[in-house]
């Protein structure tokens, strides 16, 4: 008894069965229930032949070329630390917190000047413990390190330089 694979093409030698006669060909819908596209083999696969086996499809994706966005599973902890701070400012901020994208359209300059108090704020506070580096330093306001405010920053301002640029083309 012949095995089926879905796609394949096949042959009705013998019998009669839901209205299928000798000689009618159809092709393997689902193989593991023996259906035809429109009817049913049944039990009995000796009533038919393979007429054309399917073509073997190998899966296949061409990517070379292209950026492999999978690296960026690589700094999950990072990546998380940055939606933590756009998370807060969306919930928490006070006395209003912002609106979800309300950052899209700010000039990268007040980014950068972000960057810089969040920079000096963690290297005054190292400085005042004495024992801890500014980069484990915490903003007062979020309780979340300062790093990962200079990182979210760095990425609006990267995003929003960006969309100036294709505006400008």
């Amino acid at each position: 008894m012949d095995t089926w694979s879905n796609g394949d093409l096949v042959r009705r030698v013998k019998g009669y069965h839901n209205g299928m006669m000798p000689g009618q060909r159809a092709v393997v819908v689902d193989a593991g229930n023996g259906t035809l596209a429109g009817y049913r083999m049944g039990h009995d696969k000796r009533n038919f032949v393979l007429v054309k086996a399917a073509p073997a499809t190998a899966a296949r994706k061409d990517d070379s070329g292209k950026l492999d966005m999978n690296l960026l599973d690589d700094m999950p902890r990072a990546l998380k630390a940055v939606v933590e701070v756009m998370q807060w400012a969306i919930t928490d901020k006070q006395p209003v917190p912002y609106v979800r994208g309300s950052w899209l359209g700010v000039h990268a300059d007040r980014y950068r000047a972000a960057i810089k108090r969040h920079e000096r704020s963690a290297a005054e506070q190292a400085t005042a413990t004495g024992a801890v580096a500014a980069r484990f330093q915490q903003d007062d306001e979020t309780k979340l390190l300062h790093l990962a405010h200079t990182a979210c920053s760095a990425l609006m301002a990267l995003e929003n330089t960006m969309r100036e640029m294709e505006t400008h083309k």
